[in-house]
């Protein structure tokens, strides 16, 4: 298993794609809790919101095309 994020880092909710290749969570970073993704193989963390706000719960469409 690879490693995704640092050990100084709140990993809060997260959910894996239907399809495995996706993993979207909460990651919280100096005090700002965001959502970002990563590819399930390790690949580089994208940030996908900068408001400090995230849900606590992450569910993917059945056909891994969106999450909510």
């Amino acid at each position: 298993a690879k490693e995704i994020v640092g050990s100084g880092e709140g990993v809060g909710a997260f959910a894996v794609s239907p399809d495995s290749k996706t993993i979207v969570l909460t990651l919280t970073t100096n005090g700002q809790r965001d959502l970002w993704q990563v590819s399930a193989d390790g690949g580089t963390l994208q940030r996908l919101t900068t408001t400090g706000e995230s849900p606590f719960v992450i569910r993917w469409a059945p056909d891994s095309s969106k999450f909510y």
